[in-house]
């Protein structure tokens, strides 16, 4: 295997540095599934690492296993599955397709029909994040496609991350995980089947397997009971049951989560003062009534000025989320409002249709692409309006390209939407970074506006908190920001305007209006998003806002 690059957790901003574990397969191989009466198969993190030089063969192998496997669907028979031979046959019968492309098929298959995209019974219709022009889609996904996609490149993350950083699993049960809510109500489709999101399927009950049991998953603030209905109540119950409580970790995976907490902590606070003191929620009984805590908690605040999730944890150590895109930019604010020694570990890439990439922190290697979880193909936005597809050995590095996958769910040739940035290789596969979203329409790719946006920051020492692109009126851009250092924002203004106009990738889209607007803005504005009917992990950051 190539020499991996050296990682540094959340940026520099810890001092709990990412440790390689040597010599500890026996914990992680005992959790794996494997025959007793033969030998312990390689846990499922060892198992990717071994792989990296074989990659090529793999995902041959793997696009072969999914074609015969499709076969006797509707789709393989309508694409001619029977008379594929080859990578270029598969290319010239599957076009190239999007979500509302597959939709007649999903409709489908919600409706009852059989044997549509793969064969057999539908585990489960999930919820999509809602990333594509705000709205979720309902994914029918079959029980092969956790069992060999999803479940083997959670285990390994999670075993990466607890060899990675030896306080992860013995904080466990110190953790407030706001990604795991099993008992939020379920959504019903028209046809009257379940539509739930991934963080609502407890997969170590539903596979029998404790390697995928989340950390967080018990503590009284756990599992929020399903009749509290609101969602911007449910994370209240949770952080107001969570006070008290030695909590070590955050789990957002959504970084946006994790960047409203201080927000729902400070508008929540006398109230959350008032129920520790009870030991009540919303008049309930809960908890011990701890008046000393909430007194303790009230002078912090005042002394403050505001109320802080240090405050509150003052021991917390590690928050996991992604830590790519406009979370790259906002995270090092987030994090001390934490705690200053406060660790981000990142979550890996991976979009509601397939695992995109796997984060070897134990080995230092961060976005080794997922070559084992589906079938990758890539499109190179710079190759104009009929891009070439690639394949993982035929990337640049330094180059951006949108996702194209083929999954175990019957999703042949899915374009995601999603762009990677090439970094790196490690073995046969190629490291990448999010890079924003794909938007064909486009003049200003978001990946170009996210570096002027960094860069500016960075320069200037603004310490972002947020930003977004509005598309205005004659094809321009207008930006609005929020930040700590209003000084320094409001003095640079002509300088980000000079930055804009002289980066030739954003030539398409000229900059119009800019507006500061205050640090908590983007926190506001997602508990709007939330109160209205999304879900949580739906509100997502928006290098570019849908057009109003």
């Amino acid at each position: 295997m190539a020499k991996p690059r050296l990682y540094s957790a959340g940026g520099g901003h810890t001092t709990e540095r990412p440790r390689v574990w040597r010599g500890q397969d026996d914990f992680f191989i005992k959790l794996d599934a494997f025959d007793m009466d033969q030998a312990p198969r390689p846990s499922p993190y060892r198992r990717f690492v071994d792989g990296l030089n074989d990659a090529t063969r793999m995902q041959d192998a793997l696009l072969a296993r999914l074609i015969e496997r499709g076969r006797d669907t509707a789709f393989g028979r309508e694409h001619g599955f029977d008379r594929i031979a080859s990578l270029a046959d598969f290319r010239a019968r599957v076009p190239l397709r999007r979500y509302d492309d597959l939709r007649p098929y999903v409709d489908r298959i919600v409706d009852g029909e059989r044997d549509v995209l793969f064969s057999g019974d539908v585990f489960r219709f999930i919820s999509s994040s809602g990333s594509t022009a705000g709205r979720a889609k309902v994914l029918p996904l079959p029980r092969a496609y956790f069992a060999e996609a999803f479940n083997p490149f959670y285990m390994a993350y999670l075993e990466g991350v607890t060899r990675a950083y030896p306080g992860f699993a013995a904080s466990r049960d110190r953790t407030v995980n706001f990604k795991w809510d099993p008992l939020r109500d379920t959504s019903m489709l028209a046809s009257g089947v379940p539509h739930v999101g991934l963080s609502q399927v407890n997969l170590a009950n539903e596979f029998g397997s404790e390697a995928l049991l989340e950390p967080g998953t018990t503590g009284p603030w756990a599992a929020v009971p399903a009749e509290i209905p609101a969602d911007l109540d449910r994370l209240y119950f949770r952080l107001r049951m969570a006070a008290g409580h030695d909590i070590r970790q955050f789990v957002g995976i959504n970084p946006a989560i994790l960047a409203t907490v201080p927000h729902l902590l400070e508008t929540n606070a006398e109230r959350l003062f008032a129920d520790i003191a009870a030991g009540t929620f919303a008049g309930r009984a809960v908890a011990t009534p701890d008046p000393a805590l909430a007194e303790t908690l009230a002078d912090r605040r005042a002394a403050r000025g505001r109320l802080l999730p240090a405050d509150v944890w003052p021991n917390v150590e590690r928050l996991i989320c992604w830590d790519e895109g406009i979370a790259g930019v906002y995270l090092p604010q987030v994090v001390e409002d934490y705690g200053a020694d406060v660790a981000v570990v990142p979550a890996p890439l991976a979009a509601s249709e397939a695992p995109l990439a796997l984060h070897l922190l134990a080995d230092g290697v961060r976005g080794a692409v997922a070559y084992n979880a589906a079938f990758f193909e890539f499109l190179d936005v710079q190759d104009g309006d009929a891009p070439t597809p690639r394949r993982l050995d035929e990337l640049r590095v330094g180059a951006s390209y949108a996702v194209v996958v083929t999954q175990a769910g019957g999703f042949c040739r899915y374009v995601l939407g999603d762009l990677l940035d090439v970094t790196g290789r490690v073995g046969e596969v190629p490291t990448v970074a999010y890079a924003g979203r794909l938007a064909p329409s486009a003049a200003a790719p978001e990946s170009a506006l996210l570096g002027l946006m960094r860069r500016h920051g960075d320069a200037h020492g603004l310490r972002l908190r947020n930003f977004t692109f509005v598309p205005a009126a004659n094809g321009a851009l207008d930006l609005i920001f929020a930040c700590d250092d209003t000084t320094a924002a409001d003095a640079s203004l002509a300088a980000l305007r000079d930055a804009y106009a002289a980066d030739p990738a954003l030539a398409g889209a000229p900059l119009g209006e800019v507006r500061r607007v205050p640090p908590a803005h983007f926190a506001a504005q997602w508990c709007d998003r939330v109160a209205a009917g999304l879900r949580p992990p739906q509100v997502k950051d928006r290098i570019v806002s849908p057009t109003p």
